[in-house]
């Protein structure tokens, strides 16, 4: 798929890391928190491909337990959500 890493809660991946960055699921409903804070879409063939549905967390998270916790969890809940739709 990749070459990088790949998180997973309950056999659902939610996250990815890939060049030092981590990056999280995101669907249409928690895109727009990524967004107003900055963050690009993961590209693993650079800007000329199409983007992934998973954003660069926001570094100041990393700072703050609690708030990540909140992502991590909407992130793995997006995870869930993604596979239920398509193992239908």
């Amino acid at each position: 798929m990749f070459g990088g890493i790949g998180y997973y809660a309950n056999e659902r991946i939610f996250a990815i890391a890939d060049d030092d960055m981590l990056f999280f699921k995101v669907d249409e409903d928690s895109r727009a928190a990524f967004v107003a804070e900055g963050m690009q879409p993961f590209q693993p063939m650079g800007p000329e491909t199409k983007p992934m549905a998973y954003y660069a967390v926001p570094a100041r998270l990393f700072d703050d337990a609690d708030e990540l916790k909140m992502w991590v969890e909407r992130a793995v809940a997006v995870g869930m959500k993604t596979w239920k739709r398509s193992a239908r």
